[in-house]
């Protein structure tokens, strides 16, 4: 009987206590878990049926930890993390600086023999393996000040995302503060099945490169084991590399997709502090010439002056900035945080229209209780209609005024008031009946999305606060 995603992620959940004496953070655990299980796909690739060459060398592999208790092994742990930190592609950013976390050597065997040992990985499938490992980053996200929250963008949006901008055969795709990695798993699994539909024979993915740049080290291992379940382990087409934000300043990709820290303390957990608008300045320099991009921003960059002012008007005036896609309250791990997804192009079109879509007015989630799903985003991606804008329609019009879909001059945009992107057209009573339809759940869940963004504006005026006090002193 194949294994399932759900089984396979409730086991490594439940797992937790054993180590839960060490005092790990729900984050540090899957930081300990990600070598191991590496480790232990390397050596049942070595057995039947697949009877593969084994990559790890004899000395640092699965069953020679297997062989140590006691101290000797963590010993033994720590002497295989430094000799493979120098492997090539996405093990080495796994192994590179990866620590145990685990201070008592019996409750790291008992991860080691119970659960990572106990577990035929490579019997379930490896769709299964990377969609239960997405749903323990989801679940720890979710958990009360998790680091991963500012960190992750939602597998959902993202796979969304990358359907609509249809990539085309040999596209390149970068996304330059990758998190857990989420728009690139969604490049590998859209090129993964474009293979399959156009070239049955073909073993790798259809894309040029797909490159991921984090500043975190451990978000970077989380990221880079997504892709290792999706088989990619071996490919320089698939890599991640760690440090900053810049990489190399002579490359050019044709997708772009990033999603800015959409909060202060999104950008201190990642280790630096770019705004919304240096990421998209960011973006647009890695686009080649006829590109595209997609980036989520939070809320405050579509009104905000300075360099987000300029950058907006710069946007609408080339004609660069094509759609935005409004999200609902609760559609991100983030508590409180309201954020849209821009799309751009590399080179403008004069006079261009910019396509609105309200996915935010009379829609209510909430991550734990009601999460954002396809469903949600299946409108969206219809009217999206790839690259191909000629096609589009409204759905919005004087005689169907629910519509969600409605687009602007961008000329007369640029002309507003800080060139603000704040567009709405919707309310509440245009959708229905003025809120009476609500369900009682629904209602609820608004009121704790409201709670939560003011409590989330309160953090960030007390983290400016903190910052003014440091500068001062």
């Amino acid at each position: 009987m194949t294994i399932t995603a759900a089984t396979l992620a409730q086991r490594l959940w439940n797992a937790y206590t054993l180590v839960q004496e060490d005092e790990l953070s729900r984050t540090e655990y899957l930081e300990a878990l990600a070598p191991l299980l590496v480790l232990k796909l390397d050596h049942e690739r070595t057995e039947a049926p697949w009877r593969q060459t084994a990559v790890i060398p004899r000395a640092f592999d699965w069953m020679t930890l297997l062989a140590r208790e006691g101290d000797e092994l963590l010993v033994q742990y720590a002497e295989a993390m430094y000799a493979l930190s120098s492997q090539p592609g996405l093990p080495g950013v796994i192994f590179r600086g990866a620590r145990a976390h685990i201070r008592h050597h019996v409750n790291f065997r008992k991860l080691i023999v119970e659960v990572v040992d106990r577990e035929r990985w490579m019997a379930a499938p490896g769709e299964a393996r990377a969609e239960a490992w997405e749903t323990l980053i989801d679940r720890t996200a979710l958990e009360p000040r998790s680091p991963l929250a500012g960190h992750l963008t939602p597998s959902v949006l993202c796979h969304a995302i990358i359907a609509a901008v249809r990539p085309g055969r040999g596209d390149s795709l970068c996304d330059p503060l990758c998190g857990t990695g989420n728009f690139l798993a969604a490049m590998v699994d859209y090129s993964q099945l474009a293979t399959v539909a156009r070239e049955p024979t073909l073993q790798q993915p259809p894309v040029a490169a797909i490159l991921g740049l984090e500043t975190s080290a451990s978000t970077a291992r989380i990221a880079a084991l997504a892709l290792h379940f999706r088989g990619v382990q071996e490919t320089d087409s698939v890599s991640i590399e760690v440090g900053a934000l810049s990489g190399d300043a002579e490359r050019r990709f044709d997708l772009v997709c990033v999603s800015a820290p959409l909060s202060r303390r999104a950008a201190l957990d990642a280790g630096a502090r770019p705004t919304a608008a240096e990421i998209i300045a960011r973006a647009r320099a890695l686009l080649a010439s006829g590109g595209r991009a997609a980036v989520i921003v939070p809320d405050t960059f579509l009104t905000e002056g300075g360099p987000g002012e300029l950058l907006r008007r710069d946007l609408l005036e080339s004609g660069s900035l094509h759609t935005v896609l409004r999200l609902a309250p609760g559609a991100l791990a983030q508590t409180g945080v309201l954020a849209n997804v821009l799309f751009f192009d590399g080179t403008g079109m004069a006079d261009g229209d910019v396509w609105f879509y309200d996915l935010r007015t009379g829609v209510h989630l909430d991550p734990r209780a009601h999460p954002l799903r396809r469903s949600h985003l299946d409108e969206f991606c219809a009217c999206f209609s790839g690259s191909n804008r000629s096609e589009r329609t409204e759905t919005w019009s004087a005689e169907n005024p629910t519509g969600r879909w409605r687009k602007f001059r961008g000329t007369d945009l640029a002309r507003r008031n800080g060139a603000g992107l704040n567009v709405c057209w919707l309310d509440e009573e245009t959708l229905g009946d003025g809120g009476a339809g609500i369900s009682a759940d629904a209602l609820a869940a608004l009121i704790v999305q409201d709670l939560k963004s003011a409590l989330a504006q309160f953090e960030e005026l007390r983290l400016d606060l903190g910052a003014e006090d440091g500068s001062s002193g």
